[in-house]
């Protein structure tokens, strides 16, 4: 019983310190908007447009990712970290209209887990959430798209008179709250082993009792 109850306080503390983190601004940190652009969908009509991931798959298709409307751009700073931390980053999916229709239709999740024909993908900028206090509030990352159908690739393109530098405005946290993220998550596993290695103390029988009388 002790085992079940301690399995469960590592994996509901892991849990809940994972997802509190995700929205946690870091000391002389602030929340910034995080936009990526595209300059051409256009010139390929026979394609359908998403940012991927939006949020966890919850066996719910759709549920994870951004059809691109006409003016051809996301905010990924609203992306779910763990999603894309999941996923290896953000991507751009090329999906054919083949199979993708007019995009009134939900996207289907095998589009962009799995091999799926004529669909391709490009891994666009790490995502942003936050910035020195003394940095931009809006990042934007400005690409041209080339390749399909053989391929898809993204290049960046400067964007005139632009402010937002990219190299200070990382986003990144500083190193001491990643550490203490990861003392956070560790203290339900260590609260846990000590309580079963306590349990286990009461309860091993000593060399006087297992001795016959």
């Amino acid at each position: 019983m002790c085992r079940n109850a301690a399995a469960v306080v590592v994996v509901c503390g892991s849990l809940l310190v994972s997802v509190a983190w995700a929205d946690i601004i870091p000391p002389g940190y602030k929340s910034i908007e995080h936009l990526v652009e595209f300059e051409n969908l256009g010139d390929f009509p026979d394609y359908a447009f998403y940012v991927y991931p939006r949020d966890l798959a919850r066996e719910q298709e759709g549920n994870s990712s951004v059809l691109l409307g006409p003016d051809a751009s996301a905010d990924i700073s609203r992306l779910n970290p763990l999603a894309v931390g999941q996923s290896g980053g953000v991507f751009l999916f090329a999906i054919p209209k083949s199979l993708a229709g007019a995009g009134d239709q939900p996207p289907k999740e095998e589009w962009f887990t799995a091999d799926a024909p004529g669909v391709f993908k490009s891994r666009l900028a790490d995502q942003r959430r936050n910035a020195p206090l003394h940095g931009s509030d809006r990042v934007v990352n400005r690409y041209r798209v080339a390749g399909l159908p053989q391929s898809l690739s993204v290049t960046e393109v400067p964007i005139e008179g632009s402010s937002d530098d990219p190299s200070r405005d990382s986003g990144t946290s500083p190193l001491l709250p990643g550490y203490a993220m990861w003392f956070l998550a560790a203290l339900p596993v260590a609260a846990a082993l000590w309580i079963v290695l306590r349990r286990k103390g009461r309860k091993a029988p000593t060399s006087h009792d297992a001795a016959p009388r």
